[in-house]
């Protein structure tokens, strides 16, 4: 089945464009566009070796939702 490598390729382009993380609010006929160009677009941050920051999108995710973004760092002397 190809439903696992679908989901796991549109929750990599959720993380990188934050305009994935609400239902769309196009025409029906323009979403397969948009999500072609995201698709084009994170190809090009791969190509180019821009990574996904993991803090960043937790922060503009919870900016998004109206939250305040808490950072917790954890290293290897955290618990020290």
């Amino acid at each position: 089945s190809q439903r696992m490598p679908i989901e796991c390729a549109f929750g990599m382009l959720a993380m990188r464009w934050g305009i994935l993380w609400r239902p769309l609010a196009f025409k029906f006929d323009r979403r397969a566009a948009l999500v072609s160009a995201l698709c084009r677009l994170h190809n090009i941050c791969i190509d180019a070796k821009i990574s996904i920051d993991r803090a960043d999108f937790e922060r503009r995710a919870a900016e998004a939702d109206g939250q305040e973004y808490v950072e917790a760092r954890f290293g290897p002397n955290t618990w020290t």
